[in-house]
């Protein structure tokens, strides 16, 4: 373990820890081993100023190539492999990303964090839902009957306790209160619909990176992150948003422990193993 390696959580520690990392990575490796390069995914790296910088003073230390993306970037190439020149990817856990690659261009969509609401993540899911019961009861008087189960399993008598929650718990702590959704989706309609329309948000954001890449359907699409990857009504629901826009998604697993996605980024950028 060697800290954090997020510049959007440590700064410039981040990359500290990340070299110290990549030191003991290879002073693991025998002299038989040939080292043909360095590729990294690396959360937050959209926070940092002079990425070129970075990647020139990681190739001046360990005298190797060397590729910095995102974690973004790293999942969408476990996917697509060496086997597709198109193709998205949808990250949907405590927050949200969409990303899509076709012949080599990438463009992202959401992946904002707290400077927009990341619609369709685990903690969105939950806070859009509030806001819905909020706004039902300042309009009518009444909590929607799914609302009222939510309260309970809160410990909530007032609808005032919700600041609690939003106010003195941390995104992961209140994103972690979507498995209530998921749970109650498995008897309750209401429930069912909600978590669809967490996937028709997904879906938009999939359909704006199509745009953009003027990637045609069919299109291949992976899912990561807990909240997509185990929620068949988050699925369903980006699915038949995408059908209902003439679009047919190739759904496809790809390799889910990130090393491969490394592996097949430094392939396709000329690191030959």
């Amino acid at each position: 373990a060697v800290g954090s390696g997020s510049p959007a959580v440590m700064h410039e520690k981040a990359f500290i820890h990340i070299k110290d990392g990549v030191k003991q990575a290879f002073s693991s490796l025998t002299p038989q081993h040939d080292i043909a390069g360095i590729a990294m995914g690396i959360s937050g790296f959209g926070v940092v100023l002079d990425k070129e910088a970075k990647r020139k003073e990681f190739r001046d230390e360990f005298q190797v190539p060397v590729i910095m993306e995102n974690d973004a970037v790293i999942a969408l190439y476990s996917i697509i492999q060496d086997q597709h020149d198109k193709g998205i990817l949808v990250l949907s856990g405590t927050g949200t990303s969409v990303l899509g690659i076709q012949n080599e261009e990438t463009f992202l969509v959401s992946g904002w964090g707290h400077l927009l609401n990341e619609r369709g993540s685990a903690y969105s899911c939950v806070k859009d839902y509030i806001i819905q019961i909020i706004e039902t009861y300042e309009e009518t008087g009444m909590i929607p009957e799914l609302g009222k189960k939510f309260m309970k399993t809160l410990g909530y008598q007032d609808i005032q306790d919700f600041k609690i929650l939003m106010y003195q718990h941390t995104k992961n702590e209140v994103a972690a209160y979507s498995k209530f959704f998921s749970e109650e989706a498995k008897c309750d309609v209401e429930a069912q619909e909600w978590l669809r329309q967490n996937g028709a948000y997904l879906a938009k954001d999939v359909l704006h990176v199509m745009a953009r890449l003027k990637i045609a359907s069919p299109t291949v699409l992976g899912f990561r992150g807990g909240f997509i990857s185990n929620n068949s009504f988050v699925q369903e629901g980006l699915i038949s948003t995408l059908e209902q826009n003439h679009v047919q998604a190739n759904i496809v697993e790809g390799e889910k422990d990130p090393i491969y996605g490394a592996f097949y980024m430094g392939l396709r950028r000329g690191i030959k193993c």
